[in-house]
């Protein structure tokens, strides 16, 4: 539907994915900064295997607690790096 506006993030997503590099994005929209394009920060996310959290109206008091769990468990959860399977038939 949308494209996005030029391939910085896609390229900068290329090359963390080349240094195997996830992206979680925490992105918070309030009342002085209405728009964001998101179709266009969004592939750094996607392509790298990360997240991305929005928060609309963002207000510390009112998304603090969220956010801080989400970034907490981001931080904390089991990952797994440089996983390699070959299978070799004769």
């Amino acid at each position: 539907m949308m494209k996005p506006a030029h391939d910085f993030f896609k390229n900068l997503a290329s090359e963390c994915i080349d240094n195997r590099i996830c992206v979680d994005l925490y992105i918070g929209v309030n009342q002085t900064n209405l728009s964001i394009d998101l179709t266009t920060v969004a592939p750094i996310a996607g392509m790298t295997g990360g997240n991305l959290y929005f928060y609309q109206n963002f207000d510390v008091m009112k998304h603090g607690e969220k956010i801080y769990y989400e970034l907490f468990r981001s931080l904390t959860r089991p990952t797994v790096s440089e996983v390699e399977y070959k299978a070799r038939c004769s």
